[in-house]
């Protein structure tokens, strides 16, 4: 009673402080998120406002919207399976390697595509624990021409026949035995003993990130029994090399309370860390909790969380007579000094504990859990990090078996997109072919934007008025929604 009480107040207090429910919603909000503005560009004359509304509180009916959006729409056309469309239902442009979801698992780990411009552009397939699917990476920086899958649009692309893989240059490296896996800026190490990523460096700075324990540091308590940790040694595994992602497997002692595997995933061309725990709860004892614990090294450092009124420093929002509570965010949090910090994203918990190391992940006793690290030696930027955590949680999205019907151009373009971005677009109820558009400041500096219509859409609006708006003034962190049609 005493712990359902402490969480009733926890949501309580976030939704009195920060007057939105998003803090706290899982994994499918995000997703109905980019699902709404996928509607909005592919078919926003189709009036979806109830089936949504319904999906709000059914996330098993969140990946149906996806079929409703795209049937009918005057935008696209079927194509063969093994093509697709990536969508960017982001405000910005999405270079580099990238994640581009979940797919059937092909006869090959390199397929070559090509895309509208012509240029060729090759697709990596990571097998997923199941054995019957895989995670994508697109390098959408290889060839004579790259070109990044364009803000608020699409890239088509169509599978390359016959296959005729190039010579890949890649600067990954990843050892089962000594568990070292790194780039040419990032190096980690896993520790066999207890499974944690028990070393994190950048090239070129000696500097430690990881503090005593462990990052990603497995904790589970069995009822009147206490905390235990799955006994080691553990077994690593390379599930993928290269060329865009590398991939180590990590895999305790099956006990009686639980069985675990875990996944750390580097990439060819970033810092960036994909990291996914799978949990598979046993029959014969109860777990009273489950939760990984991230103890990040950081001399002097300052922690700050993603609110949605602004970006609130920890130490000024928890109960100071308690070394450690619960604070709810929306997508990340940082640890940082003036010269060096971590970006941490926990796409499937966003009531995490604040512990005077870093992070402890509180988790359900069964299913996945993906969590993203950024190390850098840099002073803290909050546009930076809120761009990484809409990434992180909003990736692109694949649309198997379909193409455009003809070129589709942004249904509008705004000014200053390094501290303003659109987090949503939705149509107007009724199917008018109006759209809301919540545009917002990521920073903590005033600034400004300017929204430009884009045909067949002429004017736009401030939600609550009839008067044409130009240039539109942001208060820091500020959020605004307009109406354009």
């Amino acid at each position: 009673m005493k712990r359902l009480l402490s969480a009733c107040l926890v949501v309580l207090f976030a939704t009195v402080c920060f007057g939105e429910v998003e803090f706290f919603l899982p994994r499918h909000w995000e997703k109905l998120t980019q699902l709404q503005t996928l509607w909005s560009l592919l078919n926003p004359t189709k009036d979806l406002s109830s089936e949504f509304d319904v999906a709000q509180n059914e996330p098993e009916k969140v990946d149906g919207l996806v079929d409703r959006i795209v049937d009918d729409s005057p935008a696209l056309k079927k194509c063969p399976q093994t093509d697709m469309l990536v969508a960017n239902t982001g405000s910005r442009d999405r270079w580099g390697i990238c994640f581009i979801g979940n797919a059937p698992k092909p006869d090959a780990p390199i397929i070559m595509y090509k895309n509208d411009v012509g240029n060729v552009l090759p697709v990596q397939a990571v097998d997923n624990p199941d054995g019957k699917t895989c995670s994508l990476y697109a390098n959408f920086e290889f060839g004579e021409r790259p070109s990044g899958v364009p803000k608020l649009g699409f890239m088509p692309l169509s599978r390359v026949e016959p296959q005729e893989v190039p010579k890949l240059p890649s600067s990954l490296y990843i050892n089962v035995e000594t568990g070292e896996m790194g780039n040419d800026t990032v190096r980690l190490v896993i520790n066999k003993k207890n499974g944690t990523i028990s070393s994190l460096k950048l090239k070129g700075n000696d500097h430690e990130f990881v503090d005593a324990g462990g990052l990603d540091d497995y904790r589970y308590t069995v009822i009147d029994a206490g905390v235990r940790h799955p006994f080691g040694p553990f077994r690593l595994t390379v599930v993928a090399s290269g060329p865009f992602a590398a991939t180590m497997q990590i895999e305790a002692a099956p006990s009686s309370e639980v069985i675990i595997k875990r996944r750390v995933t580097i990439f060819d061309d970033t810092e960036k860390i994909r990291i996914e725990n799978f949990i598979e709860r046993s029959k014969e004892k109860e777990l009273g909790g489950v939760f990984f614990a991230f103890p990040f090294n950081i001399p002097g450092g300052k922690k700050f969380v993603d609110s949605h009124e602004k970006l609130l420093e920890v130490e000024d929002f928890v109960m100071r007579k308690h070394d450690y509570d619960r604070i709810s965010f929306r997508r990340f949090a940082v640890f940082c000094n003036d010269t060096l910090g971590v970006n941490w994203v926990p796409v499937d918990d966003r009531t995490p504990q604040i512990q005077s190391g870093g992070f402890v992940s509180h988790v359900g006793k069964k299913g996945r859990y993906e969590y993203w690290l950024w190390p850098y030696v840099a002073s803290f930027d909050v546009a930076v990090a809120q761009r990484f955590g809409r990434q992180v949680c909003q990736p692109l999205i694949r649309l198997p078996g379909h193409t455009l019907a003809a070129p589709k151009p942004a249904p509008l373009k705004f000014e200053n997109e390094e501290n303003v971005v659109i987090s949503k677009i939705r149509p107007v109820p009724g199917g008018s072919g109006s759209l809301t558009v919540t545009v917002e400041n990521v920073t903590g500096n005033p600034v400004s934007t300017r929204i430009r219509p884009q045909p067949p859409y002429k004017k736009i609006y401030r939600s609550n008025s009839t008067e044409e708006i130009g240039e539109i003034p942001l208060k820091p962190f500020e959020t605004m929604t307009v109406v354009v049609e």
